[in-house]
């Protein structure tokens, strides 16, 4: 390691490379201290690992020089001008067989010298996964160019069990055609298009200096922020903007990405004439009161906008923001409850943590207390595949488990960046996991009334005698079984979601005990007994 020479560095201390599918690989670089110039570059690949696609530092892997050695393939490249990143490229690797150990080596040489790593590697083969019929499966933040540069991409996200594609309205024009055309392929095979956008947001930067937008003072001066009473020409064609970008990308879910003011929300409402003169016509009292008044009628603007395309091809779609939770006024702006579900139909808490222990409990804890203030589980809970912190696959899986085990239909990620072979796995993991219960995910309700021992955790839906249970103990405070206690109104067995195998069996008013043996969590299905 060096703070003085270029250096390329992975995300984690292990690779791990899918054989029966291509996976990215993110790699990042760190130029050096006091280093200038170009840099060579060079991957040492064992016999039996090739590079399928993808660049580093712009460098497309079919561009690289390749040199065979007795037992690997050296992928030589220039970096001309490097600069310090974190997502300084991403590659697919492929692999002869799964089962194998190894490292690769990775080289750069400047002026001041040469700096060799290297890193261990798996391979794996990912288990044929479903792709779910009714919960929202996925990549979130992820461009579409990335899925059309990924070897076979929509055979790969849908052998992980992913059914929707992601894209991004804001950012796709009608002159789009090579994205456009591939979405609607995509939507051909069956998948369903995520579009997210940030409305108002576009339209602030393409207006910089147009100060129409801003709250308006009596001394001629203006606001930094959007005014929330705005309703002129450029707010117009934003709000058409969004809708028409949902139509031309087919899409069927629409989140939403509004960060224009702090937690706090518009603060200079009382000082605008505009808002003034808006809080006058309207007859209103408070100014609490006036401005969730305004933020619900963009919100209903921005909907209608968006299922008014949508109708055109005969869908609906399903809506919903970033950070919006029920019984909550987000930003004091965005009254949740009064919009959904007529004109919110998902709320979309987020949570980007390193998942240590502490945080898989937050996670699942925060989708439950909302679940408590939804009609159905109407939930696409933000989380980080790795942007807040490293961690191995298994975390990942335990906190998508913790979601859809407290009430929430999908999840939606951020970013792109750092998504790698061992997190996707874990997700197709998590998949295979719920698919045989996504109707209870759906359909049910949180479980009431059961119990297990102290220190460990219980979290699960139902849908009449059936459950959806995770048991779960992160801080790996019980020694030895966990005493499991539930609701059940007649002779039930319980099924392990990972094997498939009846594991137990509990009647009325009587316990279970449950090992987790390697695991801190573990899926679990309780349905009446045969």
């Amino acid at each position: 390691f060096s703070v003085d020479l270029p250096q390329i560095h992975a995300h984690k201390p292990e690779l791990w490379i899918t054989t029966n599918l291509a996976t990215p690989t993110p790699f990042g670089l760190n130029v050096g201290k006091d280093h200038t110039g170009a840099v060579q570059a060079s991957f040492e690949l064992p016999t039996g690992i090739t590079f399928l696609a993808g660049a580093l530092g712009g460098v497309k892997v079919e561009e690289m020089e390749q040199t065979k050695l007795a037992a690997s393939t050296r992928y030589s490249f220039q970096i001309a001008k490097p600069a310090s990143k974190k997502s300084w490229g991403r590659v697919y690797f492929g692999a002869d067989k799964p089962g194998r150990r190894g490292t690769i080596a990775f080289q750069t040489q400047g002026p001041a010298g040469a700096l060799r790593t290297e890193i261990p590697f798996r391979t794996l083969a990912v288990p044929a996964t479903p792709q779910p019929k009714r919960l929202l499966t996925g990549m979130g933040w992820w461009h579409p160019k990335a899925t059309m540069t990924w070897p076979d991409g929509l055979a790969a996200t849908r052998a992980l069990g992913f059914n929707s594609v992601p894209t991004f309205g804001q950012w796709t024009r009608d002159t789009d055609t090579e994205i456009l055309a591939f979405l609607a392929e995509a939507r051909k095979q069956g998948f369903l298009i995520l579009d997210i956008d940030s409305p108002l947001h576009a339209m602030m930067s393409k207006n910089r200096g147009k100060t129409e937008l801003f709250c308006q003072f009596e001394d001629g001066t203006t606001g930094k922020k959007l005014c929330p009473s705005y309703r002129g020409p450029l707010y117009q064609k934003e709000i058409q903007r969004v809708g028409l970008a949902a139509g031309r990308t087919g899409a069927s879910v629409v989140a939403c990405d509004i960060e224009l003011w702090g937690w706090a929300g518009p603060k200079d409402c009382p000082k605008c004439t505009r808002c003034q003169a808006d809080f006058k016509q309207a007859g209103a009292k408070e100014w609490p009161e006036w401005l969730l008044d305004k933020g619900a009628q963009v919100w209903i603007d921005l909907a209608q906008a968006v299922q008014k395309e949508a109708a055109k091809e005969g869908r609906t779609v399903d809506l919903g923001g970033y950070d919006f939770q029920p019984n909550k006024n987000y930003q004091n702006l965005w009254p949740i409850d009064r919009l959904y579900p007529k004109y919110m139909t998902n709320t979309q808490v987020s949570t980007y943590t390193p998942l240590e222990p502490y945080h898989l409990g937050l996670i699942g804890d925060e989708v439950r207390e909302d679940r408590k203030h939804l009609a159905k589980s109407d939930q696409l809970p933000w989380i980080s595949p790795g942007d807040a912190g490293t961690f191995p696959g298994s975390m990942f899986r335990y906190a998508l488990l913790e979601t859809l085990a407290n009430g929430a239909r999908g999840n939606l990620f951020w970013s792109s960046r750092v998504w790698d072979g061992e997190t996707l796995a874990a997700y197709a993991h998590a998949i295979r996991n719920v698919t045989p219960v996504e109707d209870i995910i759906m359909d049910g309700k949180l479980v009431e009334g059961g119990t297990i021992t102290q220190g460990a955790r219980l979290s699960g839906v139902r849908k009449g005698d059936r459950m959806f249970l995770l048991v779960a103990d992160y801080f790996q405070d019980v020694k030895g079984p966990l005493q499991l206690r539930l609701p059940v109104t007649k002779p039930s067995r319980v099924i392990d979601l990972d094997s498939g195998k009846e594991i137990g069996r509990i009647a009325p008013g009587g316990s279970l005990k449950i090992s987790l043996g390697e695991e801190l969590a573990r899926p679990l299905l309780v349905e009446p007994a045969p």
